[in-house]
């Protein structure tokens, strides 16, 4: 066989290599031209990729940059069989990395193959492999389809033994408990993410929404209160805590959670109105109008604020206080969307 000289395959040690694009044999000492010519042609779909990665791996020139590529693509086009295949040649070879595994785990997922996936795990522990992805995402399988809360648990404590636990697992482990409607337990993870410092913030308000939502307004009120003391308070959760109290007319807790956000100057037009909402479910229009003016002082005394104090003053039968807030509203350019002339007809009434 003839012997061509390419520059850009010679190498320092001259040594020849079969080239599996043409066949013929050059002097090359890395894959990096190969890769670049397979990347080519898998971005632009040409089906001889296919032919040049088979090549490239029967004439051992395919390295873990060729396998990353070939099983990406192969699970972009949804051939997860192809691409689980090209996972195992990769492991074959030694050449298997850690994103090719999680992309495993993923479509083992997908298909509900919980049993696979843990014996790949198994086979990724036992090559000493300590990756807090892999851990994150078997974690989340097993939430998902695992019979008992304790596998994950055990994976949970694992990752925090090994010291590789990081923000993402602590957020997988608490979604799972939260699916396995273990709040309590949920709440345990949560506390020593707080303390290791590692913590989403969804993480707060996930498990907050989920409280409330099951009306644990205790629990949820704790959470929020961590969430405040780790700066990351979400507006959205106190809005739910605030709101939900206001419905079962405790207005006591209403007004603390209220006064906490007003001293912290995180109090936007949404915690007035839910305020003013809270006095008028009450019947106290009185303390609605003193939370009114707190708003215009503020300067948050929008649409929402406008639509709900006129609301609490109507339910009160205030008649002209709701014809004065109109006219008001009128002269701001307000009465649009924030006081409808039914809202006052209904005052009259």
């Amino acid at each position: 066989m003839r012997i061509r000289r390419c520059r850009s395959y010679t190498d320092a040690n001259e040594r020849p290599v079969v080239c599996p694009f043409s066949g013929a044999v050059r002097y090359d000492s890395s894959q990096f031209l190969m890769n670049k010519h397979l990347a080519e042609c898998l971005e632009r779909g040409k089906p001889e990729a296919e032919q040049i990665f088979a090549r490239m791996v029967v004439f051992e020139s395919a390295d873990r940059q060729t396998f990353s590529m070939m099983m990406k693509n192969y699970n972009k086009m949804q051939q997860t069989s192809k691409a689980l295949a090209v996972l195992d040649l990769a492991m074959e070879r030694g050449m298997a990395e850690e994103f090719m595994y999680c992309m495993a785990l993923k479509i083992y997922g997908e298909a509900g193959d919980i049993h696979n996936a843990r014996l790949l795990f198994t086979h990724v522990i036992h090559e000493g492999i300590q990756s807090p992805v892999i851990f994150t995402q078997m974690i989340i399988l097993e939430g998902k389809y695992g019979s008992k809360t304790s596998t994950f648990r055990e994976l949970f404590d694992t990752a925090v033994a090994i010291g590789i636990a990081d923000r993402k697992l602590y957020h997988e482990t608490i979604r799972s408990y939260v699916s396995a409607r273990e709040y309590g337990r949920a709440i345990d993870i949560l506390c020593m993410a707080v303390k290791a410092n590692e913590i989403y913030s969804e993480s707060f308000n996930h498990l907050a929404h989920v409280l409330i939502s099951n009306n644990l307004l205790s629990d949820a009120e704790n959470v929020y209160q961590m969430s405040v003391t780790s700066g990351c308070d979400d507006p959205k959760v106190v809005c739910a805590l605030m709101d939900t109290y206001a419905k079962r007319r405790n207005i006591g807790k209403v007004r603390e959670l209220f006064d906490g956000v007003k001293a912290r100057g995180k109090s936007t037009s949404f915690e007035y109105s839910i305020m003013i909402k809270a006095y008028g479910i009450c019947h106290l229009p009185h303390e609605a109008m003193q939370i009114f003016e707190e708003a215009k002082q503020a300067g948050v005394a929008n649409s929402v604020v406008y639509r709900t104090v006129a609301s609490a003053i109507r339910v009160a039968g205030q008649v002209e206080e709701a014809e004065r807030l109109f006219e008001e509203a009128s002269n701001l350019g307000l009465t649009a969307e924030m006081i409808s002339l039914a809202q006052v007809a209904d005052a009259r009434k």
